[in-house]
């Protein structure tokens, strides 16, 4: 029987690939599945791009490590040239940096070659619109958003960090500021600092500008 949603359909599955041994585990693997499906290979990004009929792709798995041009690139070029292709990454590279790329370039899965078990149900979930990626991709692409949320919001400001930052919006000088606060041209100057820091902004500029998103004038 027939994985639901596939219909008996002639799935046409490409792989870039340049590794043989490779090649012939993913070849065995698909023959294996109940899927009615055809498998094109290509060992390179050049062969692949001039290659006839690709456009006719149902799925497209490729390697990260091709040569010249890279398996990330050649997704960004394939995307913008056959957008209904559904490009899933298969590789044993997994920097943050490749994977996010990857994702920017119209890419619906991550998958490390390592953890490809369910190359069938991998195929069916894409066929039916949705998108992979394997655990350890996951885990990465999770801490990295918990990061980067971390990063990017700012502390509470202190009452007495609000009092300098309504002043610093005024226009007044570190001096002024002083005078109309009470307190030495030192602490004023670290209470600016903290702002700064809380704010994650470098310059002036920047931190009024964040201050003003952030609702704090």
């Amino acid at each position: 029987m027939m994985p639901p949603g596939t219909d008996n359909k002639l799935l046409r599955i490409g792989l870039i690939e340049d590794d043989e041994s490779f090649q012939s585990a993913f070849q065995s693997m698909l023959q294996a599945s109940s899927l009615n499906a055809r498998l094109r290979i290509w060992s390179s990004a050049e062969l692949f791009w001039h290659a006839r009929r690709q456009q006719n792709l149902d799925v497209l798995f490729i390697d990260v490590m091709l040569g010249s041009l890279n398996g990330v690139e050649l997704a960004g070029a394939i995307h913008q040239k056959f957008p209904h292709i559904r490009k899933v990454m298969l590789t044993n590279i997994c920097t943050d940096a490749v994977i996010y790329q990857a994702l920017r370039n119209g890419c619906l899965g991550y998958i490390l070659k390592s953890e490809l078990s369910e190359l069938e149900n991998t195929i069916q979930l894409l066929m039916d619109g949705g998108a992979i990626i394997t655990p350890t991709i996951a885990v990465r692409v999770l801490q990295t958003f918990h990061r980067q949320s971390a990063e990017a919001e700012p502390a509470l400001l202190s009452a007495r960090e609000k009092q300098v930052l309504d002043q610093l919006v005024c226009g007044h000088s570190t001096t002024q500021i002083a005078d109309l606060l009470d307190i030495s041209v030192y602490t004023v100057r670290n209470h600016i600092k903290k702002i700064y820091q809380k704010l994650h902004a470098s310059n002036r500029q920047i931190m009024m500008r964040r201050a003003a998103e952030l609702g704090f004038f």
